[in-house]
């Protein structure tokens, strides 16, 4: 794993030492989705303790018109890191590293009621699912569908499935338009801009970015970035533009 992560401590998190070094066990496949995904069991070095993650091997990735080959896991990761770093959604711990089909992203499994999701939990948690909204905006997220909203048993709801984000040739694709025309929050305007002076600043997350984005994707990004800082209103969505399909 990339050693940055862990010199910076927004990014570090426990998990991140597990995933990246404990040995991997026994896996089985999740057939639900079109990129290959499985779930893996990590044992820490004298057995005595296993976590569950989601592997996605960037062999089991999808070719897609819009995105480069390849490219889906350096995605999900580059997700993770922007979103320690502003403070928000709440992402699961992610790594990349070598698994049983090769190099892709581990990510900590969390455990959650799978009859639960965007549509089900919006009415009691709307103001809860404000910075999915607004990230998914800045990372251009194509794939925004209401599973990928979960909550676990402590009521923490977690954002989930970042493959396809930062691109440039893509379009934002939601279930969430409850957020159409209203007004961007002051404290996540305030936080986009700690983003910014972070990125300016600290040229080693930079550079990461760039390796796993390339530079025009980067590039795309922090023109989001800045224009999203200017906004004071979520733009309002197209229904025949912006849906994902399919919604669940």
């Amino acid at each position: 794993m990339i050693k940055y992560l862990y010199e910076n401590e927004r990014i570090f998190s426990e998990y991140l030492e597990k995933l990246d070094n404990w040995k991997t066990g026994n896996i089985r496949s999740v057939l639900d989705g079109s990129n290959q995904v499985f779930l893996l069991e990590l044992s820490c070095p004298n057995f005595n303790d296993s976590l569950l993650c989601v592997y996605k091997p960037m062999i089991g990735e999808k070719p897609l018109f819009d995105f480069p080959s390849e490219s889906l896991y350096k995605r999900e990761m580059s997700s993770f890191v922007i979103s320690r770093i502003l403070g928000w959604p709440n992402i699961p711990s992610t790594t990349i590293r070598n698994g049983p089909l090769g190099i892709g992203t581990l990510q900590k499994f969390i455990d959650h009621d799978s009859n639960k999701n965007y549509f089900t939990l919006r009415d009691s948690c709307l103001k809860n699912f404000e910075c999915f909204a607004l990230f998914d905006l800045l990372v251009n997220n194509s794939d925004r569908k209401a599973s990928s909203c979960i909550k676990d048993s402590k009521n923490k709801i977690w954002s989930l499935d970042h493959g396809l984000t930062f691109n440039e040739n893509s379009r934002l694709r939601t279930v969430m338009f409850e957020f159409s025309g209203m007004k961007i929050s002051d404290q996540l305007k305030n936080d986009l801009m700690k983003l910014k002076d972070n990125l300016n600043n600290e040229i080693k997350l930079r550079d990461l970015l760039v390796n796993w984005l390339s530079q025009n994707s980067f590039d795309f990004f922090i023109e989001r970035l800045d224009f999203l800082i200017e906004l004071d209103r979520y733009p309002y969505l197209d229904v025949n533009l912006n849906v994902p399909w399919p919604l669940l």
